[in-house]
């Protein structure tokens, strides 16, 4: 409970967290992700040059694209603060990348990419059904002919083992995070409540967090109404196809 010098402060998703989110993710393994990623590329005969990442977040992939030598590479993300953290963290890498603010289901048609990405839930985000078709209807028209579109959805079992009635916290210099979370299968709803303390204020921001769990053959009878589509599913970082036990199921879609 906080104190009564504490003044709280509820934000939007990825608001206050965007300043610490590259801690609270420091156990992700992005460079092994994204080997894995150039990985499903390579065995369809496709290299990764021209990139646009959906939900970029703060641009640690972009970092890792960068690294393995993608011509050039553009993201962007719902939260304004995301993609200024991203900024921060890009500009002494690259300066031949592009950022944005977007939503992902009104995605500005135009330029075309070789490789279009969404990565680490994001889609889970989506509230409905007919967002989620309305975004990989956008990122598909992204795609350039012979293009290659990947994402991942998180299943009900990666809910339930890792997130349902779990807490954690951590303190650091500036902040004290405190995250909860808990899921609601009678509606397939994860929610995460985020709880940061600004020290130096005496501010505590609060966010809650929404992720929708769909059933993989909805998903996949989005994708297979996609022009030209040829799909692929891959069980959690492996070559293996989902099964009941999965938690993350990734899709290669080739165009």
């Amino acid at each position: 409970m906080e104190s009564l010098n504490e003044e709280l402060v509820k934000t939007d998703p990825y608001t206050a967290l965007a300043e610490i989110y590259d801690v609270l993710m420091e156990h992700v393994d992005y460079a092994g992700w994204t080997d894995y990623i150039y990985a499903l590329c390579a065995n369809q005969g496709h290299s990764p040059e021209n990139i646009l990442e959906c939900a970029c977040g703060t641009g640690s992939f972009i970092v890792e694209f960068i690294k393995r030598g993608a011509a050039s590479c553009t993201g962007f993300d719902i939260s304004f603060e995301m993609v200024k953290a991203a900024l921060e963290k890009l500009v002494s890498v690259s300066s031949d990348v592009k950022l944005f603010r977007g939503d992902m289901t009104a995605i500005p048609s135009g330029t075309k990419f070789d490789t279009v990405l969404c990565f680490y839930d994001s889609l889970n985000y989506l509230s409905t059904i007919k967002d989620v078709e309305s975004a990989l209807r956008n990122m598909w028209e992204m795609a350039e002919p012979d293009g290659v579109m990947i994402f991942d959805v998180s299943t009900e079992n990666n809910s339930i083992r890792n997130f349902d009635r779990k807490n954690f916290a951590f303190n650091l210099e500036n902040y004290i995070c405190k995250r909860r979370s808990f899921y609601r299968k009678e509606d397939g709803i994860q929610i995460t409540d985020i709880m940061i303390t600004d020290k130096r204020d005496a501010k505590i921001y609060s966010e809650r967090h929404f992720q929708y769990i769909y059933p993989l053959d909805q998903i996949e009878k989005i994708v297979e109404q996609l022009p030209g589509a040829k799909i692929l599913l891959y069980n959690e970082y492996s070559f293996d196809p989902p099964d009941e036990d999965s938690e993350r199921v990734h899709f290669l879609v080739l165009k």
